[in-house]
């Protein structure tokens, strides 16, 4: 899997042409209330990270939006948007990289939320599970 590479601010305005589609793709797999625009203020506002991939001919192939959360006093590094163009990769394919860009901030812990299980491929634990009834 090509590398991670962390958008400088001044540079994601140029990227965001070809990031969007990749962060709506996951908006779209996975139920929330953020939208792309929410994403993109985030980053602009330097509340969340942008990092790209790019694939042999340098075209981008993947991006990650991480967040340095403190829930409670337990500072961790969250995975917000984790996408990539071929379905049979996920955040296990970018692991080393979030583990190395998590000790580089000087977290301790690496968080992400997601509709499917990871607990197979990554070293990640379950913390707890959330259920969603509707009101009629």
């Amino acid at each position: 899997m090509p590398s991670l590479v962390m958008v400088p601010l001044s540079e994601v305005r140029r990227e965001w042409a070809v990031v969007r589609p990749m962060v709506e793709a996951v908006r779209e797999r996975c139920p929330s209330n953020w939208i792309a625009d929410d994403v993109y203020a985030a980053i602009q506002s330097q509340m969340a990270l942008l990092h790209i991939a790019h694939d042999d001919d340098g075209h981008v192939c993947g991006c990650l939006v991480t967040q340095r959360k403190d829930d409670w006093g337990e500072p961790h590094l969250f995975v917000w948007i984790c996408f990539h163009r071929h379905a049979d990769k996920t955040i296990a394919d970018y692991w080393p990289e979030v583990l190395g860009l998590a000790k580089a901030l000087g977290l301790k812990k690496v968080r992400c939320e997601s509709p499917r299980s990871y607990e197979r491929s990554i070293p990640m634990k379950p913390l707890y599970s959330v259920y969603e009834g509707v009101v009629e």
